[in-house]
């Protein structure tokens, strides 16, 4: 099983490498990429919520610069992230690591969460605020490059989640798929990702962005 998983993740990183994936030149792609191959990993194998963590390193292949038991107690609160809490407000406690332009990108991006009216616009939004922050902010600054890390998340993320709404590969599994959810609850789910993304790099542990903000969609993909 895990060398099938193992295969399928690196098939998945291959793919988004050689399509779209850095075509906004983002320095911190990488983290996104990294998310829809551990989501992946974690959804094709339908893997619980409370089982999540320990099979992103188990089976998804993800190695934490930690052990397992501190790996489980310091992303526990990925289980039960709530989809409806701005990111602006989540990011609150780690404000003072961001310049107010810095900041203004986790503003921005609830906005589209909330307004987008389709999966469509909101990708597209999602894509010039990318474009813009490459183009203005400072990567060297850890903020800048939390920003780049959660936008890089959320367009992937969406990809992702815009490909299983027309598959439907999960209807039978007993998971809601994005086809029964509409787009609000689409971009929920993505706002968790980017939360998640967004967190895990104010927390000062940047190299998990990746694996947690993925553990975040798969628990927040099954409350839906």
């Amino acid at each position: 099983m895990r060398s099938k998983t193992l295969i399928a993740s690196a098939l998945l990183l291959a793919a988004a490498c050689s399509g779209n994936a850095f075509a906004a030149g983002n320095p911190q792609d990488r983290v996104g990429v990294q998310h829809n191959m551990y989501l992946d990993c974690l959804r094709s194998n339908r893997v619980p919520i409370e089982d999540m963590l320990d099979y992103l390193v188990g089976q998804c292949g993800y190695k934490p610069e930690m052990s397992m038991e501190q790996f489980r107690k310091t992303f526990e609160w990925t289980y039960d992230l709530d989809p409806t809490l701005p990111l602006a407000k989540r990011m609150d406690p780690y404000r003072k690591q961001f310049s107010e332009r810095e900041y203004s990108f986790f503003q921005r991006i609830d906005e589209v969460n909330v307004k987008a009216g389709s999966l469509e616009n909101a990708a597209a939004l999602y894509e010039r605020l990318e474009q813009e922050a490459v183009a203005t902010l400072d990567p060297r600054s850890k903020g800048a490059a939390s920003v780049l890390a959660s936008l890089s998340v959320g367009r992937h993320s969406l990809a992702y989640w815009t490909r299983e709404e027309g598959e439907g590969r999960f209807g039978g599994s007993g998971l809601v798929t994005t086809a029964r959810w509409g787009w609000g609850k689409v971009l929920a789910v993505v706002g968790a990702d980017i939360a998640g993304a967004a967190i895990t790099t104010g927390m000062g542990l940047a190299p998990a962005a990746g694996a947690v903000a993925a553990g975040a969609s798969n628990a927040v993909s099954h409350a839906m």
